[in-house]
């Protein structure tokens, strides 16, 4: 599914209720399907799959975890959710409709989401000399956050002899 397409998926998303997106995507709504997607919304943010699992296992206590990424799975192949994986760590989701670059901290492992436009000079760069496009949104950047960086840097000076001042 192109850009374009998401997009009309998700330009009332208040409005747009969960079987309303499956089927707007062209997908059969299934309870599981249902229950997923229900709580990728409801978190407002970014989900493993166990994580999923545990939620809708809350609500319904007879889905597999194999039937929580097999519903993943379809609604990310339908455009409706997308997965990234952060640093090392196991893959999250979240609504496609809200694309973004992960920025991860590599010290105390805190995420970061960047607009995608900071991410579009790269986009552009690349399709130009290399001729190779990419989706920027869909790894992560790794790096210090501003906390542990300057905790690392407060960390730094103190361990530094003091030059003592002469008048």
């Amino acid at each position: 599914m192109n850009s374009d397409s998401r997009a009309s998926l998700f330009s009332e998303k208040e409005s747009v209720d969960p079987a309303a997106r499956i089927r707007a995507a062209g997908a059969r709504v299934t309870p599981a399907r249902m229950m997923v997607l229900e709580t990728i919304i409801r978190s407002n943010g970014h989900l493993s799959a166990e994580e999923i699992f545990s939620a809708v296992g809350a609500i319904n206590s007879e889905i597999h975890l194999s039937t929580i990424y097999r519903a993943l799975e379809t609604l990310e192949e339908i455009g409706i959710v997308e997965h990234v994986h952060l640093g090392h760590g196991k893959a999250i989701y979240h609504l496609s409709e809200n694309l973004h670059q992960h920025l991860v901290c590599e010290s105390c492992g805190s995420t970061l989401e960047a607009p995608p436009d900071l991410s579009a000079r790269l986009e552009l760069e690349l399709s130009a000399r290399l001729g190779f496009h990419i989706r920027a949104y869909h790894f992560s950047i790794l790096g210090i956050c501003q906390k542990c960086w300057n905790e690392n840097n407060s960390t730094e000076k103190s361990k530094q002899p003091q030059e003592e001042e002469t008048l």
